[in-house]
């Protein structure tokens, strides 16, 4: 909600230091949102093993972050125009801060999977946010080398996630990975007091299209719940069927609402532009890849115990990670079993090393007794 004036007028105003102070600030709270997202990948196996639930519902801790940071984003520039640029960053900052917290403390699955939506949230609103700082701060001619530094954050981030996370769980305990960015958070959150450009609230901000918000939220919800859940209910079974009608249904009367006259959500008219539309599904199929490559490999190279092998597309690994006590009690159970009836059977189990790995998995009580035999 900035005047094209604006970003030329604040990058004039800004000495070199407050610049690259400022854009410290923004790519710090940007990097710390998407670190958080790919480290969280890491502790799939120990949510498992310490709440007792199958891998189609630990994805949630991913699915669920990513489906309430799409809605966010589309929410960002409104949010600015009513709160104003400061309250809107520092606000994220607070609530991604406060979400780490019930998740770090989360007493049951359903607590961890709220945090974890509620952290994708804020990371939504803070996004183009930071996007728009890095426009103001730069002049015209700087701003392809700031748009590249957001890029570079995107990577790195995607990259050293799961690998701080993997030491964070070795070394101490796999709750405390969700506490881990708050440093980050509370730096750039004091970065951005003093050197954040302010843009003030609007005094007449847009009417917010929420029946837009709430379409494009019950696409995103029955989008992921069926991806997330479809191969456990049959691709044709009806409440698969049911969630499919579901998205297409949200889809159709979501397009529909966006081409009428007035305030809307996103502008359509975008995607008449070639470039645009083709920049956009790249990175649309760059991310879906990226995505499942940082989610799968984690948790394969966790499950998977060393000389295991997959037999064939119908056999797979891993459903889940029970706790049965040191030695006989903990045992690492490995899937390898047709997909028809994989809860029920367990085809390929091995004890010794297994049993340890279990017991780390699980990160009960007894996790350092069994690492110690």
């Amino acid at each position: 909600m900035t005047s094209p004036a604006a970003p030329q007028a604040v990058a004039g105003t800004f000495s070199p230091l407050e610049t690259w102070l400022a854009t410290a600030a923004g790519l710090t709270a940007f990097f710390t949102s998407l670190f958080t997202a790919s480290m969280v990948n890491v502790a799939v196996p120990s949510v498992i093993g310490s709440f007792g639930v199958g891998q189609s519902q630990a994805q949630l801790l991913m699915s669920g972050f990513f489906a309430m940071n799409s809605t966010g984003l589309l929410a960002s520039s409104w949010m600015v125009a009513r709160f104003g640029q400061r309250e809107v960053f520092h606000g994220s900052l607070l609530i991604f801060g406060s979400a780490a917290l019930l998740c770090f403390a989360a007493p049951s699955f359903e607590f961890l999977v709220l945090g974890r939506g509620v952290q994708g949230l804020a990371a939504g609103f803070l996004q183009p946010l930071i996007m728009l700082v890095l426009v103001q701060v730069f002049p015209p001619e700087k701003r392809g080398l700031a748009m590249g530094m957001f890029a570079m954050g995107v990577m790195v981030a995607f990259g050293i996630g799961p690998a701080v996370g993997g030491v964070i769980i070795e070394a101490y305990q796999w709750q405390l990975i969700f506490l881990a960015p708050l440093p980050f958070t509370i730096l750039a959150a004091t970065l951005g007091f003093f050197f954040l450009p302010g843009a003030p609230r609007q005094s007449s901000p847009p009417r917010f299209d929420w029946l837009g918000f709430a379409l494009i939220n019950t696409l995103v919800f029955c989008w992921f719940t069926l991806l997330g859940n479809g191969q456990r209910w049959g691709w044709s079974s009806d409440i698969a069927l049911g969630f499919a009608a579901a998205v297409v249904a949200a889809g159709a009367v979501f397009y529909w609402s966006q081409r009428k006259p007035g305030v809307t959500l996103t502008d359509l008219s975008l995607f008449k532009n070639k470039s645009y539309a083709a920049g956009f599904g790249v990175i649309f199929f760059y991310g879906f890849g990226t995505l499942a490559t940082v989610y799968a490999f984690p948790i394969f190279g966790q499950l998977v115990p060393p000389g295991a092998s997959v037999r064939g597309p119908r056999h797979f690994v891993g459903e889940r990670v029970r706790a049965r006590g040191c030695r006989q009690q903990h045992a690492l159970l490995v899937h390898s079993c047709d997909a028809t009836d994989h809860a029920d059977r367990v085809c390929h189990r091995d004890a010794g090393d297994d049993d340890r790995t279990a017991a780390r998995l699980a990160g009960g009580p007894n996790a350092a007794r069994c690492g110690a035999h």
